[in-house]
């Protein structure tokens, strides 16, 4: 059987990989997903800073939340390169 062009190709994509614009749907949600994860993290361990006692501990949490920003950063910019 010869085909002329793709759309007489078989759809035998899964609904949940459903293209938007040439990007993958279920890419798009997980870096959102990702992205809201590390804010709230960097949050969290920004908000333990303020009370937080112990020099050791304000250091490990400083860094944990230097780490998120720069997830947030690298998420957000792929969220809108994406759009």
């Amino acid at each position: 059987m010869l085909l002329n062009n793709a759309s007489q190709l078989p759809n035998t994509t899964p609904a949940i990989y459903v293209t938007k614009g040439g990007k993958l749907v279920l890419k798009l949600k997980f870096v959102k997903v990702s992205f809201y994860w590390h804010l709230f993290q960097q949050r969290h361990h920004e908000l333990l800073l303020e009370d937080c006692l112990s020099e050791e501990l304000k250091s490990k949490s400083k860094i944990k939340a230097l780490y998120h920003q720069s997830k947030v950063l690298e998420l957000f910019y792929k969220m809108e390169c994406s759009i």
